[in-house]
């Protein structure tokens, strides 16, 4: 599922997240603290920002103009590849 904010009414983010991600040879797990903040005098997304409590898994979040949080992936070496983002807690302020 995607996650998309409206910036119209949410003005910050923030996700504890954990990120797993293996291989048949690699495994990566990365814990913190995702923080999305709107620029209100710009009307614009910044750039997401990361406090990792520790590890890490080899993404990299952006979101788009519409609010959708994205990620790219470093690429992993091994076959068989899995990988999941849980979100644990959300905290949303509002306009």
């Amino acid at each position: 599922p995607s996650i998309v904010y409206d910036k119209s009414v949410v003005s910050s983010i923030r996700l504890t997240i954990d990120i797993f991600r293996r291989t048949d040879t690699l495994s990566f797990k990365e814990s913190g603290t995702l923080f999305l903040n709107v620029d209100e005098e710009n009307d614009i997304w910044l750039q997401p920002r990361i406090s990792t409590f520790f590890g890490d898994a080899g993404l990299t979040f952006s979101m788009s103009a519409s609010g959708q949080l994205l990620f790219d992936a470093t690429t992993l070496a091994g076959g068989n590849h899995s990988g999941t983002l849980r979100v644990r807690d959300v905290i949303i302020t509002n306009q």
